[in-house]
């Protein structure tokens, strides 16, 4: 009976360090060196951009609640190609077809929210191809 107890008591002490060990274990493994303000905007946008492609899909419009600006304010992990007059050319561009979105009509809507797409798959062609594939999926 002892040896049961025992055995127990050390079977539950194992299950309960490897449940403290996991939540140790946090963080971007994609980036062992985190990310930066622009990657965490960017990611957002996405987010936001996904939910705006749901309610078109329903006929509705989304409000978008992510600081547009911080497109420009953000640090970023290559600073002198944020700072570069081509980045902020498309930044410009997207911020535009943003504007344009927001004032879409519902006969408009998809319409504007592809061209907004647009803009974001035209500065990552330029810019940042990595997400490229992410942005593709947005459109309508």
């Amino acid at each position: 009976m002892k040896k049961l107890l025992i055995l127990s008591i050390l079977i539950i002490n194992s299950l309960l360090a490897c449940t403290k060990m996991k939540q140790e274990i946090k963080g971007n493994f994609v980036n062992p060196n985190g990310e930066t303000e622009l990657a965490a905007f960017m990611k957002s946008i996405h987010d936001e951009t996904l939910l705006a492609k749901v309610a078109c899909l329903k006929g509705e419009k989304y409000t978008f609640t992510t600081e547009e600006q911080t497109i420009f304010t953000s640090d970023a992990a290559d600073p002198d190609k944020v700072a570069s007059e081509r980045y902020q050319m498309f930044g410009q561009a997207y911020l535009n077809s943003l504007d344009a979105y927001k004032k879409a009509s519902n006969t408009d809507l998809e319409d504007s929210y592809n061209q907004m797409v647009g803009a974001c798959e035209n500065c990552h062609q330029a810019l940042c191809p990595g997400p490229l594939v992410r942005v593709k999926r947005l459109y309508l």
